[in-house]
């Protein structure tokens, strides 16, 4: 393939380090997450994971990735854990090592089924039209103006939002 073996190895302590930050994110928030009700635990243990990612720059490795034809985590946010153990298995096969099943506490599968039942649980199913759902911050005439709200149902609204921070 033409890789540099050295390169690789680099590429993939990177993301071993990843790993141990955003591990032991989740150690230091270990109260907290649990705190959260049982159902969402896994959710949340994969948010702290997503903000201890966030406080790097990932360009360097984004890069690096991009060129071997990896995922770059640009779509992992709901399965932090599981995309770079999964990257750090290719990396491993790349190098001429066996392949390695290590698991994490949420699956790709299982992220995709949580969000797909959360975004129905909060903002209900899609219509049939379109594949978006359409969230709307009500203004204050929605209040007291039930047409108002009614067209906007009409209109395609699938889930109403009540900003608080305003008004009264």
């Amino acid at each position: 393939m033409g890789v540099n073996p050295t390169k690789l190895e680099k590429l993939q302590q990177a993301i071993e380090s990843i790993l141990q930050v955003i591990r032991a994110a989740e150690l230091q928030h270990q109260e907290a997450i649990n705190l959260v009700a049982p159902e969402y635990r896994k959710s949340a243990r994969n948010l702290i994971h997503y903000h201890a990612l966030r406080d790097h720059d990932l360009r360097s490795i984004q890069k690096k990735l991009r060129n071997l034809g990896i995922s770059r985590l640009a779509n992992a946010q709901g399965h932090l854990e599981a995309s770079l153990l999964k990257i750090l298995n290719l990396l491993n096969c790349l190098q001429g090592h066996p392949l390695s099943v290590k698991k994490s506490g949420l699956s790709l599968k299982m992220a995709r089924n949580i969000l797909n039942r959360n975004t129905k649980e909060l903002l209900g199913y899609r219509s049939k039209s379109r594949r978006v759902r359409i969230m709307v911050t009500q203004p204050t005439a929605a209040a007291h103006d039930y047409q108002l709200v009614l067209e906007m149902v009409r209109n395609g609204m699938n889930c109403a939002r009540i900003n608080c921070a305003h008004d009264h």
